[in-house]
């Protein structure tokens, strides 16, 4: 199966807002995703703070890719 291959496939039984309980993932402060989460957004803001100084508008940017 290729890397990127995409698998679709209907959802048997309730929808999620029939269901009694939703189960969700919750990751603290020390996740290494919740670091790297906040790491990004601080170098996005300093980037658009810097866009906005030098060209005088946002820039496109994904750092949010790197993690």
């Amino acid at each position: 199966m290729p890397e990127n291959y995409i698998h679709i496939q209907e959802t048997v039984g309730p929808t999620p807002d029939q269901n009694a309980i939703e189960i969700v993932e919750r990751k603290g402060l020390g996740h290494p995703d919740t670091i790297c989460d906040l790491v990004m957004e601080r170098i996005s803001v300093a980037l658009s703070n810097a866009y906005l100084e030098r060209f005088g508008r946002i820039l496109q940017h994904n750092w949010d890719t790197f993690c």
